[in-house]
C-alpha cells in the first residue's frame, strides 16, 4: 500500500522545524534525523551600514513506533549568531502522535500533541538573553495524510492545523502547513513544504515560509545473506534544501541539510 510505504520512509517532512507527518512509525521502528541550517545575511546586509545576521543551527529529530498507531517523538535544537554571544537557543521537546482513521485507500488522519522548553536558561551565563521569543510551548495538531501510484512516480502529500500555546504572556499561534512530495525512482524524492503561522495578538509576526528540497537514498536497506547473516544495514539519506519567508524576503534565505537514518 502506497500510503503505507511512505509513512515508513517519510517519518519528517520538514528540515528546519522537523515536522512530522501523519503515517505514524513502524511499531519497534523509527528513524533519526539531524538537520544543519545556515542562515544567510539579509538581502542587502552585507553593503547596508547594520551589521548582516548569520546564524547556525543544528537539530536532532527521532521517533519511535510504541504500537502500530502512536509514535513517540524527541526534538532538540541548537541555535546560535555567529556574532552575539548570549544569542544562544536550545530548545528540548518531545511529542506523541496517534493515528484514528485509516482509509479504504491508505490515507491516515492523525492527532499529535508536543511540548518544547527553553533549555538554554539551565546553562546561566546570560544565555538565551538575546532570544526573549524562546519560551516553554504547548501544541496540539491534527494532521492528514495521503499518497497515490501515478505511472510515473510515486507521489504524497500531508496537511496539517496546529495550535500552539506560548508561556510566558507571548501570543498563541494558529499554523496550518502541508507537504507535497514526488518520487519518480526509489532513491530520490523532490519535495515541498509550506508553513503559515499567524500569532493570535498584536505582539507576534506571521511568517509564510517555503521549503523545497530534494532527498538522495545512498544505499539500500540489506539485510541478512550468506556471506554476512548478522548484517543490517539501513539506508542513509541525504536531503538538502532551503527555505525562504515569503512574508520576510529581507530576512535571508537558510540552506539546510540533513541526514536520515531508519533504525
Amino acid at each position: 500500500m502506497l500510503s503505507r510505504r511512505i509513512g515508513v520512509v517519510l517519518i519528517c517532512l520538514s528540515p528546519v522545524s522537523a515536522l512530522a507527518g501523519a503515517w505514524p512509525a513502524p511499531e519497534g521502528g523509527g528513524q533519526t534525523i539531524v538537520t544543519n541550517t545556515r542562515k544567510a545575511p539579509k538581502i542587502g546586509g552585507i553593503v547596508a551600514e547594520s551589521d548582516p545576521e548569520t546564524r547556525t543551527e543544528t537539530s536532532l529529530f527521532a521517533e519511535y513506533g510504541l504500537t502500530p498507531d502512536t509514535t513517540l517523538g524527541l526534538v532538540i535544537y541548537g541555535g546560535f549568531d555567529d556574532a552575539e554571544f548570549t544569542d544562544v537557543e536550545l530548545q528540548i521537546g518531545g511529542h506523541v502522535r496517534h493515528r484514528f482513521w485509516t482509509g479504504e485507500t491508505g490515507d491516515v488522519a492523525s492527532v499529535q500533541v508536543g511540548v518544547s522548553f527553553p533549555a538554554e536558561r539551565w546553562l546561566g551565563y546570560g544565555l538565551g538573553d538575546d532570544r526573549p521569543g524562546s519560551v516553554s510551548e504547548a501544541y496540539i495538531s491534527l494532521l492528514y495524510g495521503s499518497g497515490w501510484q501515478l505511472s510515473w512516480a510515486n507521489a504524497f502529500v500531508s496537511t496539517g492545523l496546529e495550535f500552539r500555546a506560548r508561556g510566558e504572556g507571548l501570543d498563541e499561534e494558529l499554523k496550518l502547513f502541508a507537504t507535497g512530495g514526488i518520487q519518480p525512482f526509489d532513491r530520490l524524492m523532490f519535495l515541498m513544504d509550506a508553513a503559515w503561522s499567524e500569532p493570535l495578538g498584536e505582539l507576534g509576526q506571521p511568517s509564510f515560509k517555503l521549503t523545497p528540497s530534494l532527498a538522495l537514498s545512498m544505499n539500500p536497506w540489506l539485510g541478512e545473506n550468506d556471506k554476512k547473516p548478522d548484517l543490517v544495514r539501513p539506508p542513509t539519506t541525504l536531503q538538502f534544501g532551503l527555505t525562504w519567508d515569503a512574508y520576510d524576503p529581507s530576512d535571508g534565505i537558510a540552506f539546510n541539510m540533513s541526514i536520515w537514518r531508519p533504525f
